[in-house]
């Protein structure tokens, strides 16, 4: 494999991975919310 190649992939990857990770932080960010509004609402 071409070490560009390799470069690209694995810029790939780690691009992917931090797009896991926001995907999964907002999920989490909006859960958080919501639970919270729920909460408000109980009250």
């Amino acid at each position: 494999m071409i070490p560009l190649q390799k470069a690209k992939l694995s810029l790939k990857r780690v691009c992917s991975y931090f797009f896991a990770a926001e995907l999964i932080i907002s999920l989490e960010y909006q859960k958080k919310i919501y639970n919270s509004i729920k909460v408000a609402k109980k009250r």
